[in-house]
């Protein structure tokens, strides 16, 4: 019988399915005509916004240093998948794009992703789905308020 101070710690879960989604992830964009995508750059298709992003907002939203997303975004723009170019609202940022081809990598993405969340929803069922949800937005919720009152 297994016992609390048995079981995983919940971080250790919440990883372990992170990087199994995270490489099917990596290996669906690799099937689908995009072998040059890897797990890092996940930091920012999931902040880069329709509209474009500054690598700064983007940082902020992933929690990683401005320094790591610019790395992330020179590696995206040599693979063609986004540019860089002066914000019109302020020459003195730079915007972070989709190129077409980039749009249709992060589309599939996010196709990707949904098929997960039925599958998700198919073994926990949609109440399930719905709660497992609200728990991981709590969960997280409380951890940035306690890091912020830590300060």
């Amino acid at each position: 019988m297994s016992t609390t101070e048995d079981a995983p710690h919940l971080i250790a879960l919440v990883e372990r399915a992170d990087r199994a989604l995270v490489t099917d992830l990596v290996s669906s964009a690799a099937d689908r005509g995009f072998p040059e995508v890897r797990a890092s750059h996940n930091a920012v298709f999931a902040t880069l916004g329709s509209e474009g992003s500054h690598v700064s907002d983007m940082a902020a939203r992933a929690g990683i240093t401005k320094q790591s997303v610019a790395a992330i975004v020179r590696d995206l723009e040599a693979a063609g998948l986004v540019t860089v170019s002066p914000d019109p609202a302020d020459r003195r940022a730079k915007l972070v794009r989709y190129t077409d081809r980039g749009w249709q990598c992060a589309r599939g993405g996010s196709a990707y992703l949904r098929e997960v969340e039925e599958a998700m929803s198919e073994l926990l069922g949609r109440d399930g789905l719905a709660e497992l949800r609200a728990s991981l937005v709590a969960v997280a919720d409380a951890l940035e308020e306690r890091r912020r009152v830590a300060r």
